[in-house]
């Protein structure tokens, strides 16, 4: 299935609900795939704007599918279940996925994700082009997935979307040590003014 959107949802959760949450998050998951999503992840930030906050990540075909799970969440007692526990949702953003080759590596499964953000006047095909550009130097780092692409819908309309994931924060500190270095991630910089960086702890995927 090719996967043509992600959605991002953000909430804040109280520290002694966040276990209780994170439970009931394992079967939301679980609905959200049966309803319509290709791939759900789901973890908690540990490092940007708002450290704590639950994010959960469900990638899709078509819209189609985001409907069919938002109709889902609707009767889900699962769902219920985490608001219940004063969790509440302070971003929900969809984005176009673009087209950049990567291979991924799932095995083992990814431990942590790296969220950017950032504002460009580049257009989407000319950003793709140069985000392809520094795929390699992840992949040498040790990155396991890479995903791009533009916001469509919610708090952030426009702007650019860039989520990778590591197996160790080891990993991380790889890829970032090499990035100065390389001359295409530098053109990157460049042209897009970054206002968001996350380290988001990945605690279930299906």
């Amino acid at each position: 299935m090719t996967e043509n959107f992600v959605a991002v949802t953000a909430a804040n959760c109280p520290m002694e609900h966040r276990s209780a949450a994170l439970e009931q998050i394992a079967s939301v998951a679980q609905e959200a795939k049966a309803a319509g999503a290709s791939r759900v992840s789901y973890g908690v930030t540990l490092s940007g704007l708002n450290p704590g906050a639950l994010v959960f990540i469900q990638f899709f075909e078509s819209l189609s599918g985001f409907e069919g799970v938002m109709g889902a969440f609707a009767s889900s007692t699962s769902y219920s279940k985490v608001l219940n526990l004063g969790v509440e949702v302070y971003l929900r953003n969809i984005a176009k996925l673009s087209d950049v080759a990567y291979t991924p590596k799932l095995d083992p499964r990814p431990n942590y994700l790296v969220m950017t953000k950032g504002t460009s006047s580049v257009a989407n095909a000319e950003m793709t082009s140069m985000m392809q550009e520094t795929t390699s130097i992840f992949a040498e780092s040790g990155a396991q997935t890479f995903r791009f692409g533009q916001i469509l819908t919610g708090d952030n309309p426009g702007q650019y979307l860039l989520g990778i994931t590591y197996p160790s924060m080891a990993a991380i500190q790889n890829a970032y040590d090499a990035l100065p270095e390389n001359k295409a991630v530098q053109k990157v910089y460049g042209a897009i003014d970054v206002n968001m960086r996350s380290i988001i702890q990945i605690h279930g995927m299906v």
